[in-house]
């Protein structure tokens, strides 16, 4: 069952023009384990003397990045001396998958569970096989751990959560192939990019000294009313109703921010909620955008990269995220990121004219305001 099938199946079978369940939370890989501590990883590296050589670079990498962390190695017995003299693992342990001689055939298919457990290798936060062949992979499915990756392979029970496409399926004319240094490489990078998330994200360059804040020392909301097409954006009056609430509930000031496209919509959301709660900076520069959005305690926004930004500067950020583009690849990802999504059947059309949607953008307004809310409240922990 495909993924999507099953969040459907999960929240029930939507059609294109019905209203969808609400998916909260997050989807992207990197944002679903962002924070997640990594402490504990086994890599598999089952072949032979030359595999484990060029696998050591890949294997530096990794070590690199998680210099705390308890490392083992499964590794075919012929290579255990190199393994240990490397420095770069915790612990060696020796496992006949391979043969001894790459010419000899040895009949893997039926790998015997109690062959792995036997090994006694414990728990893991992280399985990574560093062998782009997708022979070894299986024994990934007889490993107890929270995350497995590695190479594309057929067959296994366990979905690896990073899944690397086979590298020699090519259509049409063939590229020249990687190096099998450099495809490893190439995955432990992939590892790294997607499971360590660094403390400080390089978007804080782009916050500058700053001047007063918008409210004093009062507690501020940001909301982006606008995005790059007008079918990933709410209706104007869902989204007031929205503010009006987050005012009424958490004693907020709200900053409305967007673009000049969005002065006539800020405009009229201003004009529901006067006083002195809500401050318009419609059109405002937009090298000030990142200085407001960092001193901010929440942002919301929609699939857009003010949204983008606010989650890269780990201000509590919802998201309300259509159906135009696949949260799997676009999804914003920061430390204290909720993206609020409808699955229906004509997701991922990657249209941008108003007047693509033949189904009234079902993907946008099947999204409530309940449903944002309860994810705001969420996100500040303040859910009853």
């Amino acid at each position: 069952m495909s993924f999507w099938r099953a969040l459907k199946k999960k929240f029930g079978k939507v059609s294109t023009v019905a209203p969808a369940a609400a998916v909260t939370g997050n989807i992207a890989l990197p944002a679903r384990v962002a924070n997640e501590a990594i402490e504990r990883i086994l890599l598999l590296k089952l072949d032979h003397i030359g595999d484990l050589l060029v696998a050591l670079r890949a294997m530096e990498m990794l070590r690199t990045t998680w210099p705390k962390a308890e490392i083992t190695l499964l590794c075919g017995p012929w290579n255990v001396g190199f393994a240990r003299t490397c420095g770069l693992v915790d612990h060696v342990v020796a496992f006949d998958f391979f043969a001894a001689s790459a010419a000899e055939a040895v009949d893997n298919d039926e790998l015997d569970h109690a062959r792995v457990v036997a090994l006694g290798l414990g728990t893991f936060d992280l399985a990574v096989d560093l062998r782009h062949d997708g022979d070894s992979r299986r024994v990934l499915d007889h490993v107890e751990t929270r995350h497995r990756a590695g190479y594309h392979a057929h067959g296994l029970k366990h979905r690896l959560d990073l899944e690397l496409p086979l590298v020699e399926l090519y259509h049409g004319a063939a590229p020249p192939p990687l190096h099998a240094e450099t495809r490893l490489t190439l995955l432990a990078a992939a590892v790294v990019a997607a499971f360590d998330r660094p403390l400080i994200h390089p978007a804080r360059r782009l916050i500058g000294a700053g001047g007063p804040r918008p409210f004093g020392d009062r507690p501020y909301a940001v909301f982006a009313t606008g995005a790059g097409s007008p079918l990933r954006q709410w209706p104007a009056d869902r989204l007031a109703e929205l503010i009006g609430r987050v005012i009424a509930r958490f004693g907020f000031g709200v900053v409305l921010a967007g673009s000049p496209k969005e002065c006539e919509m800020n405009a009229a959301i201003a004009a529901r909620l006067p006083g002195p709660d809500l401050i318009d900076q419609t059109g405002a520069p937009l090298a000030e955008i990142p200085t407001t959005i960092a001193g901010a305690a929440l942002f919301v926004g929609y699939d857009t990269g003010t949204t983008h930004l606010a989650a890269m500067l780990d201000v509590a950020t919802v998201c309300i995220y259509g159906g135009i583009s696949d949260p799997r690849v676009w999804q914003p990802v920061g430390r204290d990121i909720t993206i609020v999504h409808a699955v229906v059947d004509c997701c991922y059309c990657h249209q941008s004219r108003p007047d693509a949607c033949p189904n009234d953008r079902v993907c946008m307004t099947s999204i409530t305001v309940d449903d944002v809310f309860a994810a705001i409240a969420a996100r500040l922990d303040l859910c009853h």
